[in-house]
């Protein structure tokens, strides 16, 4: 029982921060990029139905994944290596949905040192920002606060109502189609 509840736990932490990391991808492009930068109005940026961009989560992931190879730790250094892993990422994932969907999902075209519309320095300046901010304080903050309350059966039953309501919502889309409006 010892082991189950081990692999349990760290199954837990790792979903948990796929679900933070997702919600916090959408709040950006919803709340950020469309009501404060925009000025357009909320809307759901995500393909999904709820508050979730999972490419972020998968983002942040590779990026922690890159950082701990690297044995990089300075926040100046976090910055500007997640800032440019994640414009290099939306560089070729432009190219990808372009070759599938015939277009991609952002136009760059009128900010300060763009690429082809593809990629800019503001939004890269933005993810590497971002990206300094969780890996340096918010990640801490969430790994301290599920050692606190990791046996807590209210955060328990939270995780897995959250984690059915994702599931739900990405099994749906199969069916229903991309939640996208813009």
């Amino acid at each position: 029982m010892g082991k189950f509840l081990n692999v349990w736990k760290k199954v837990r932490d790792y979903v948990e921060y796929f679900l933070i990391y997702s919600f916090g991808g959408w709040l950006y492009e919803s709340i950020w990029c469309d009501v404060i930068y925009h000025k357009r109005g909320f809307l759901n940026r995500g393909v999904l139905f709820g508050p979730w961009l999972p490419i972020y989560a998968i983002g942040f992931f590779i990026i922690i994944a890159v950082l701990n190879l690297l044995k990089i730790k300075k926040p100046w250094l976090v910055f500007i290596v997640g800032g440019l892993i994640a414009t290099i990422a939306e560089f070729v994932a432009s190219y990808i949905m372009e070759y599938k969907l015939g277009s991609y999902t952002w136009d760059y075209s009128t900010y300060f040192m763009n690429y082809d519309g593809r990629i800019a320095l503001v939004p890269g300046l933005m993810f590497g920002l971002l990206i300094c901010l969780a890996v340096c304080l918010l990640h801490p903050a969430i790994i301290k606060l599920q050692k606190k309350f990791q046996d807590n059966k209210i955060h328990n039953i939270c995780f897995v109502v959250i984690t059915l309501l994702f599931l739900v919502d990405l099994i749906s889309r199969i069916w229903l189609g991309s939640n996208f409006k813009g």
